[in-house]
């Protein structure tokens, strides 16, 4: 078992020293898919040993909830194995923003200490997009320029937009986000993944978006209200208005 370990590392520490001298963001996402490909590989072909415990553990976010379900089942020989336990934790928290469920309430502060309370807006005829996010990451960009036009089109039509930041530095945040020019709530507390709203909705990585309908249920979540998704999935409710 451990030789056939020790063949998949060393496929993947070759691809792996070259994502650090990739040039150009395209050669790094091609040659993160092949990393990824051979971590999904080995799980397949390893289903009846800890091999695929072990790599499903560095790779269970690309598998969809119903897969994901399945290794945790008892159909799964290491589903109870505590490498699986980011698997099962990650279940867990997902299910907090499911659709379907009320939505939970949470407080927050704007870059000026105003206090925000979710409840204000949620729940009472209108709908809410929760956008999560960090300025860690760059590729945020393309889901604030579809927000600022989704902004621009319904904000009077009954659709409230919240990007709840998820950083550690509060005052950093703040006066960063004070020279910038946006038209919806933008919230933070300073604690990541610690924050008040980050917990209520299970949010363990990002990018991830909460759509919540006017009755305060959730209708949507991650993928689907992300990228290229969110203002087809968003203009979908909002047009049978």
């Amino acid at each position: 078992l451990n030789e056939k370990l020790n063949r998949y590392e060393r496929q993947l520490t070759g691809h792996r020293r070259k994502l650090r001298t990739t040039k150009t963001k395209a050669e790094h996402d091609s040659i993160e898919n092949i990393v990824d490909s051979i971590m999904k590989q080995a799980i397949n072909d390893n289903l009846d040993n800890l091999i695929s415990a072990f790599y499903l553990s560095k790779t269970y976010t690309l598998y969809d909830e119903e897969r994901l379900r399945w290794f945790v089942s008892d159909e799964y020989p290491y589903a109870n194995h505590p490498v699986l336990s980011p698997v099962r934790q990650y279940l867990t928290k997902k299910e907090l923003r499911k659709p379907g469920k009320m939505f939970t309430d949470f407080t927050s502060h704007d870059y000026d200490n105003n206090k925000f309370k979710l409840s204000h807006f949620a729940g009472r005829g209108n709908y809410v997009l929760l956008d999560f996010r960090t300025s860690e990451l760059e590729s945020f960009m393309l889901d604030t320029n579809i927000l600022s036009s989704l902004n621009k089109k319904y904000a009077k039509k009954g659709l409230y937009i919240v990007s709840v930041w998820l950083e550690l530095d509060k005052v950093g945040w703040s006066e960063k986000i004070r020279k910038r020019s946006y038209d919806w709530f933008q919230v933070c507390e300073g604690r990541f993944f610690g924050d008040e709203a980050a917990r209520a909705y299970g949010i363990n990585e990002l990018p991830q978006n909460v759509l919540i309908g006017p009755d305060g249920t959730i209708l949507e979540r991650d993928a689907a209200v992300r990228g290229e998704n969110m203002k087809p999935t968003i203009e979908k409710y909002l047009l049978k208005k």
